[in-house]
Parts: structure tokens; sequence; C-alpha cells
């Protein structure tokens, strides 16, 4: 029989200064050796609950806290963080928020230098947990060395040296390509089926989620509003959807079809394939009644952005784009795709001169960039960064819209005619006294996002436009490019999300190493699934779910649950 390590009881939370409470009554048991994840909208308080699992809150942050929290038999009202730390890891969403030493050996050393222990303990600690994340090689390289991936598997290595009882993880996944995801996912996997320790996870992957959760708990304003294992808190997909949930698309595709194994809604591929494929067949879903489709013919609109044997290499040495050719056009919506490292964000940098080629030539709309100013480019190209935060700079929403114009030296009823309109056009007017670093990550992407746009270019790039958001969030990002696109804005994205390339992109531009290594529609790159690995991408379960039909020869070309559900269900009627 199993022990509750972590009691929440009756557990209210609000920040100083504020008069809501982020907490509301949180009642909650997590069993030792169990896998929690937590789910829910931005601003239901999660990194609240996270930060209260090791006694941040109420030891270390401001605020009004009422109701106990017990770790391990350790009251956070009773004991501080750093001895809550030996039986409580928290990991946070950006890892290097963590790290302290100049090495990785050093980073995972200091946790434990602060425990007393003795060295021979130390580093067979260092050892053990390094060991457990594969990162032996790395021991003497400064954290600053490592990818995304690499830096939250050392991450988990500095909290696994403490012995603790209980990891908790915010959002570990929210800033990583598909191979760090799938690093992490594989560690926690492992220490599930080899330790005793309790994991917490906080993520949006349902599908992730799905395969490895023992149970899923969903906090809606500071409330817990549904529980259970994945198959019963996947069930009611409708609810879920409604609370920024989306599930599985295994899930939804056999919800809207209403095909389950005794009314059970499969959660993953392994039991859901199968389902669907007897499903289909009884509903006589002939091998020839949907037909692969393409996306028309190529386009012969003229280009806003020429790229010519474009080369690029860092002052350190790295090169990190290669010999790339490249034809933009306008009215395009684009995503561009590939693992961290494959020079994605090095060759949106040249479109507007942040950077220059060290070989080769940037044609912006007929421009050389080398021989354009930075501002006459940033009339024609904007750039919206990955991180909102390194571009916001001043102290309210409206002035932050207003500088790109007022550097422009339009006049002031042109300034403020612009930035009224991209306010609203983003619903940021009600907010625009406020300080933008009180926003939401989702709100700050948008003011980001609205200050690039009031300079009016009639190109937009925006790096990885739904870092740090949940999916129902990331969703009307994508529909607010869209909408932007549909406008006349000419739309480059550089993302790691599938799904969403499927559902709003047009094109596809694959890169590995640098290079380009594909380039078409979207059907054409993604019913490829030899390419897709090369570039180190992973699949929709959509597009997973139609390679296996193929193989039983039901052919379906479809990457989106709405296009899925749809194509079968005009051939079944």
């Amino acid at each position: 029989m199993t022990s509750s390590v972590v009691t929440l009881s009756d557990v209210w939370w609000k920040y100083e200064g504020s008069a809501d409470w982020v907490l509301r009554g949180v009642d909650l048991e997590v069993d030792k050796g169990e896998f929690l994840t937590i789910m829910g909208p931005t601003g239901a308080g999660k990194t609240t609950l996270s930060m209260c699992l090791n006694g941040l809150i109420p030891n270390s942050v401001q605020g009004e806290m009422k109701g106990n929290v017990t770790i391990d038999g350790m009251n956070t009202h009773e004991h501080r963080p750093a001895e809550i730390s030996s039986r409580m890891g928290l990991i946070f969403q950006d890892p290097e928020s963590q790290f302290v030493g100049m090495s990785l050996e050093d980073d995972i050393a200091f946790g434990l230098i602060n425990l007393g222990l003795a060295n021979d303990e130390i580093s067979r600690r260092i050892k053990t947990a390094i060991s457990t994340v594969g990162l032996e090689e790395y021991l003497n390289k400064s954290p600053d060395e490592l990818s995304g991936g690499q830096k939250q598997r050392a991450a988990i290595a500095s909290v696994l040296a403490m012995s603790p009882q209980v990891i908790c993880l915010d959002e570990p996944d929210s800033m990583l390509d598909p191979v760090g995801k799938r690093e992490i996912f594989s560690i926690l996997n492992q220490l599930k089926n080899t330790t005793d320790v309790t994991i917490i996870l906080i993520s949006h992957l349902s599908e992730e989620i799905a395969k490895y959760s023992d149970r899923i708990l969903l906090l809606v304003d500071g409330r817990v509003q549904k529980q259970g294992n994945p198959e019963a808190f996947f069930s009611d997909v409708e609810y879920l959807k409604q609370n920024s949930v989306i599930p599985p698309q295994i899930t939804e595709i056999c919800s809207e079809l209403k095909c389950g194994d005794r009314g059970k809604t499969p959660v993953t591929p392994e039991v859901g394939f199968p389902q669907l494929l007897e499903h289909l067949r009884r509903a006589r879903v002939t091998p020839q009644a949907i037909e692969q489709t393409s996306d028309g013919p190529v386009s012969t609109i003229d280009p806003v952005i020429v790229v010519d044997k474009l080369s690029h290499v860092y002052q350190d040495g790295t090169q990190a784009v290669r010999g790339v050719d490249l034809i933009i056009r306008e009215g395009e919506f684009t995503a561009i795709v590939g693992q961290n490292g494959s020079g994605k964000t090095t060759l949106c940098k040249h479109f507007n001169g942040l950077l220059t080629p060290s070989k080769g030539t940037v044609l912006v709309k007929g421009h050389d960039t080398q021989h354009t100013s930075i501002s006459l480019l940033a009339t024609m190209v904007g750039y919206a960064f990955q991180n909102p935060d390194h571009q916001i700079c001043k102290f309210t929403v409206k002035e932050e819209v207003e500088l790109g114009p007022r550097q422009l030296g339009l006049a002031e009823n042109e300034i403020a005619k612009r930035r009224d309109r991209w306010l609203k056009f983003f619903d940021l007017d009600s907010l625009s006294n406020e300080n933008p670093f009180f926003l939401s990550k989702a709100q700050r992407r948008n003011l980001a996002v609205a200050s690039v746009l009031a300079m009016e270019p009639s190109i937009l790039v925006v790096d990885e436009p739904t870092s740090g958001m949940d999916r129902e969030q990331a969703y009307d990002a994508l529909k607010v490019l869209e909408q932007l696109n549909k406008l006349g804005t000419t739309v480059v994205i550089v993302t790691h999300e599938i799904w969403l390339v499927a559902e709003f992109a047009k094109r596809i531009i694959l890169m590995s190493k640098g290079e380009i290594i594909a380039d078409g529609n979207v059907k054409q790159i993604l019913s490829q699934p030899e390419l897709l690995q090369r570039g180190s991408i992973e699949d929709t379960q959509v597009g997973a779910l139609c390679q296996y039909l193929r193989l039983h020869r039901i052919q379906i070309n479809s990457y989106t649950v709405k296009d899925f559900v749809s194509q079968v269900s005009e051939v079944s009627k």
C-alpha cells in the first residue's frame, strides 16, 4: 500500500498587493512513486502551485497563504526551502535560471556542498546523477555550451543529486525542439520505471502526458476541476477544450467519429489506431475512397525575399548557414522548421539586416541587405524575437507600440492612429497604460508583434510565436497571423509545433545543419516520414495515423483533426 508524500489541505494563496486569490482551496494527495501531471490554461495557478511545493511560497514570496502543504512529513510553514530541497526538487521552465556553476560538475555539486556532505559522497552522487541523464561527456563543460534539451537534463541531474523524494518540473518542454522534448520524457520515463521518485509535471503536451502519466489533474482559476487516469481525464473532449486543454489528436478523432472499445475513447496511438482502422472498415471506407490531394501549382507571384548562396559564420567559427538558396513570395504563409541549431533563426535574421551574409546575398524587395540601412529594412520586414522580453523596452504598453513609428519620424497623429489600430487588433487597448512586464507571456508576445506591425512592414517574421503558451493560446496566436496573412502580409514563422504548421502554413522549409533539405507545400513535406526523421521533426498523430492506414490500403492524406474527420465523414455517408 502506498503512502502520500505530498499533501495539500485547503490551500489558498494570493500575491502581495493583489485582491484576487491565485489558488482557491486546493486539496491534493500524491503517492510515492506516482507520475502526476498538472494541466490547465495559462494563469490557472500551476506555477504558483509548484512554488508551494518547495516552500518558496510562503517563505520567500510575499503574499497571504491559508491551508497547509506537507512534503514527506515537512510542513512548509515550519521548514525553509533549503531544508525542503532535500525532499522536493523543483525544476523551473527556464533551466538557465538555476545554473550557478562554471561547469556542469560545479553546478551539481553546489546543492550537495550546501547539504554539508563529504567529498566522496558528493562525487558518488554526481556520478550517479550525471549517468542517469546521460551527460557524462559534458561533466566539465559550461552549462552555456549545452543544447536546450541538455540544459533541462542538467537541471534534472542537479535535482536528482539531492536525492529528493519528489521532483516537480514546471513546463520543462516549453522551449525545446522535438529532440529535446524526447530527451526529457525519456528521462522521466526512466525515473518512473527504475526508481520510486514521485514526479509532478506541469505541461501542455497532451500526447506525451497520455502516454506516461499515472494521473492527470486539471487546474482552472486556482481550483482542481477534474482529475483521473489518462483514459478518464481525456474522455470529455469538449469540456477539456473549453478549459484550454487540447486532447491527443487520436482522442479527438475517435471522439468525433464515435469509435472506441465499449465506449472508451483511446488516448494513445497504440490503442487508437487499430480501433479506428476497424471503425473505417465497418464504415466501408474502401482503399480508393479518399485520394491524396495537392495544394495546387507553385506560385508565380513576384518574390519579396531572394536568398542566393547565403552562408553565415559567427565570430567563434560556428557555420550556422551553408549555401542557402531561397525565394519567399508576396502573400505566402511559410513555416521554417528544424531542430535547435539547424540555422532557422540565423537565416531569418538576414531578412531584416540583423545579420549580414558571410557569403552570398539577400535581397528584400530588390534591396541588397548589405547595402541597405536597418531602418529602411525595418519598414519592409518586421521581426518578432522568440523571447518578447528581449524586444520590449518601454514602461507602458502604448509607448512600446509607439516606439517604432516614432523612430521613423512619423507625425504624432499618424503614430496615434497606428498605435490605436494595433492595440485594438490584439485586444490590448484596455491595457495601454500598463507596464508591459505585468502582462502575461501571451500578451507580451502579442505586444511585441503589435510594436513591429505599427511600422507597417509588408513582411512579418515571427520566431517561435507560441513559446511558453498553452495549446489554446498557441492556436489563437496562429489565428492572428493567419488573419494578418489574409489582409496581405507575407508571414514567415520559425517553429517546432508541427500540429500548428499543418493547420495554418501553406509552405514548409525544413532545415538541418545549416542547409535547406526540403521545401514544398505542407502535404508534400509531411507525407514523407523519412524526410521528417532526417530533420529531427516529429510528425503529428494525424500524419502518423495516415501512414498506418496506408499500410492497410486505406489512402488518406490529411494532417489536421478537422480535415481527417471531414474526409472520413464524407465517404462514410
